[in-house]
């Protein structure tokens, strides 16, 4: 597929990592087509580039709509906080959509399909509801016959252009500013401040952070790279970084 220009269904190009796939999707001279939900239009990067879709990924015709005539798809809807009474769970829109979209794009012949999970995701004891759900997602995309690529990136960063989207150090910039105003409520950055049996340890874990535009990069390639076909790939930065340097 390299230097063929594709045209991509992209199921969250409006969110946090999708908006940098579509700048490199475009940079590419890809074709960017995505599904938006209805009041999200102001949310689409590079309008002038990128076909769209009215409808949401509960809506059967609206994913045929936007996979129609497309040589791939990449699925990366995600969720941070789950709103039960809304219809924002991590079972419904990570996993269940994931496997209506993997579905529809087997029905509608399209065969390349690109999966965003998370570095950790496992279905084991003690997992979160995101992980175990990325993990289903993962599972429902691999017992198909689509030629997928299933990516790992671990915690992001970069800069979220304004909008309300889930970028880890604008949370943690916003939690530690709660934390000098409510200091009685335990915040999001808790594990610098924990001392338990060392407190010579506090906050000496490590992440591998790795920034958005790297993300976005990497899918491009996948995409592009028929020997990802079938690789479950795990993303990071250059080297791993302590919670107290985060």
């Amino acid at each position: 597929m390299e230097g063929d220009s594709l045209k991509v269904a992209l199921f969250g190009g409006t969110g946090f990592v999708g908006s940098y796939i579509v700048d490199e999707l475009v940079s590419r001279e890809h074709k960017p087509r995505l599904l938006v939900r209805p009041g999200s239009e102001g949310k689409v990067p590079k309008p002038e580039y990128c076909e769209t879709v009215s409808g949401d990924i509960h809506d059967d015709y609206a994913i045929r709509e936007t996979l129609y005539d497309c040589d791939a798809a990449i699925y990366l809807i995600a969720v941070i906080r789950e709103f039960p009474k809304e219809g924002i769970t991590n079972e419904l829109l990570q996993f269940r959509g994931a496997q209506r979209a993997a579905n529809i794009a087997l029905e509608v012949g399209v065969k390349r399909f690109l999966l965003m999970s998370a570095l950790g995701t496992n279905c084991g004891p003690g997992a979160s509801k995101y992980f175990k759900a990325k993990h289903l997602a993962e599972q429902a995309v691999k017992n198909t016959e689509l030629s997928w690529t299933i990516l790992r990136p671990s915690s992001i960063f970069g800069d979220p252009r304004g909008f309300e989207r889930p970028e880890f150090c604008t949370m943690l910039k916003k939690d530690m500013l709660n934390l000098v105003s409510f200091p009685r409520f335990l915040p999001f950055p808790a594990p610098s401040f924990f001392t338990g049996m060392n407190p010579l340890d506090s906050g000496n874990f490590e992440l591998s952070m790795i920034h958005v535009t790297d993300v976005a990069k990497i899918f491009v390639h996948a995409l592009e790279d028929e020997s990802t076909i079938g690789e479950t790939l795990e993303l990071g930065g250059d080297r791993a970084v302590t919670w107290n340097e985060i």
